[in-house]
């Protein structure tokens, strides 16, 4: 169905799916948009729904741009999904049990960023420790197939991991333009969690459930610039990669299936 650009009924259809796509960026909106409707001047409708969000204004303050080096050859080498894989933890984000007088507790996310086609996998960590990370790392291989500035850790991880045939590059401390893909892959998390999850103290189940809908997202984001031939709708994603069809966690997937 074709839309005006400059209309009510327009701007509230963007921004439901803004708010169904937990808060998307203007590329990935018009991606979901273009699902079921072709609005008119679509990337400026996109950009203006985006703006006009007071909860992704407040969480996107502008900083300070870091300059992008030279891509290493693990991400201009083809390979099969997450097997060259970046990692990244970040938090504290608190969470409780569901019980009624549960104290908060304090969890990490673990993300993990194939450096080929951008595919994410994200998961929850109690703590910072090695066997927390190994945890992680074996629910990821299972699942995926396929302080790390203290010397004695890199050792005990790198050793517990060589029965299974992973090799680890650490970047040096403090320096995270070594590492821009997952960085920017936090960033991206960041951006859906913060508006979504706001002050909100969440259980345990909804947490991982909040993160696991935020991985489907990620999973779905256009990889490459969007066509404006409207015979051609069908945009190239992560997800085409990890199950050869577009990522299941779309607004129209309910229309769809009451047709």
């Amino acid at each position: 169905m074709i839309l005006p650009s400059n209309h009510p009924l327009t701007d509230m259809i963007a921004m439901f799916v803004h708010l169904k796509m937990l808060h998307a960026s203007p590329q990935f909106l018009t991606t979901s948009l273009r699902e079921r409707f072709w609005p008119l001047r679509v990337r400026n409708l996109a950009r203006k729904t985006v703006h006009s969000c007071l909860q992704c204004f407040r969480c996107r303050p502008t900083s300070l741009q870091q300059i992008m080096g030279d891509l290493p050859m693990e991400r201009v080498s083809p390979a099969l999904p997450f097997v060259r894989t970046g990692v990244d933890l970040c938090g504290p984000i608190a969470y409780r049990y569901p019980h009624r007088k549960s104290q908060p507790l304090k969890g990490y996310v673990v993300i993990f960023v194939c450096m080929v086609v951008k595919a994410v996998h994200i998961d929850l960590v109690t703590d910072l420790t090695t066997d927390a990370f190994i945890a992680a790392l074996r629910r990821f291989i299972a699942r995926r197939a396929q302080q790390f500035k203290d010397q004695a850790w890199q050792g005990d991880i790198t050793r517990k991991c060589s029965d299974e045939g992973i090799e680890f590059k650490f970047i040096p401390p403090r320096s995270p333009n070594f590492g821009g893909l997952w960085e920017a892959a936090v960033k991206s998390f960041k951006n859906h969690l913060r508006p979504t999850m706001g002050n909100a103290l969440l259980t345990y189940e909804q947490l991982t459930t909040l993160l696991t809908q935020i991985e489907s997202c990620m999973n779905s984001r256009p990889l490459t610039q969007l066509s404006t031939d409207p015979a051609y709708l069908d945009v190239l994603t992560p997800g085409h990669f990890l199950r050869f069809l577009p990522w299941p966690n779309h607004p129209w997937k309910r229309f769809q299936s009451t047709s």
